[in-house]
């Protein structure tokens, strides 16, 4: 078979069914030549040492996220417990006010919106309290799966939220409040596309949201309660 017959293909299957070739032909081994990143020509051996390296920097990151991360949501958690501990003993009426100053100071975002519908809306809400009944139906897949959604919501959903800002919202992440959402949702959205994504970890979000709905369901049922009193 002459060299212009031989096709790369052909290479590749003579080396699989042949491991042991380059055992038998050391010297080979040390003498090819690949091109680097700069396109600088270099041995094979320095180049699969180059690419060893660079798998490890990148696993060494990824393990450097990991703790990182790990270490973040631990202090979150804790900060979950304070604040549980703090709202434990506040009177009702300073309960929201307290959950939002928090959420605004351990989980900034470019926006923010909690939607409440009318049998638990709070007096004198602040802006960042919308009223959820009249949007309630952009969110009716929460009657099938309570888990968040995460990523790129559909335009109608951003606008009902979102009303002056939904062009600029890229991402966004909707939780919600009670079972099927029956006390509305809350809101985070982002400049950064990339901000909120489908596999996003919510679970401290989550931890965050059933405060406020065990606070929710024992308010509506304390107003039940006064309703037939």
């Amino acid at each position: 078979m002459s060299e212009n017959n031989i096709k790369g293909s052909d290479v590749i299957n003579y080396l699989n069914n042949h491991p042991d070739f380059f055992l038998r032909y050391p010297d080979l081994l040390e003498g090819l030549k690949v091109s680097n990143e700069r396109g600088e020509l270099t041995s094979l051996v320095q180049h699969q040492v180059q690419i060893l390296q660079k798998k490890h920097n990148e696993t060494n990151q990824k393990l450097h996220a990991l703790i990182s991360n790990a270490r973040a949501n631990e202090q979150l958690m804790d900060k979950l417990f304070l604040l549980l501990c703090e709202l434990a003993v506040l009177p009702n009426d300073a309960f929201i006010g307290r959950y939002l100053s928090f959420i605004k100071s351990h989980f900034p975002t470019d926006f923010f919106v909690l939607c409440l519908n009318q049998q638990v809306f709070p007096e004198n809400a602040p802006r960042q309290i919308i009223p959820y009944d009249d949007i309630q139906s952009h969110f009716s897949d929460f009657q099938q799966d309570e888990a968040p959604i995460a990523g790129r919501l559909r335009a109608e959903k951003l606008e009902a939220v979102f009303p002056d800002d939904h062009r600029a919202v890229k991402s966004a992440v909707v939780l919600p409040l009670g079972q099927g959402a029956a006390f509305g949702v809350m809101v985070f959205g982002s400049l950064d596309e990339e901000k909120f994504h489908p596999d996003t970890s919510t679970d401290i979000l989550q931890k965050l949201v059933s405060i406020l709905s065990n606070y929710l369901t024992s308010q509506h049922t304390q107003n039940e309660h006064q309703a037939v009193g």
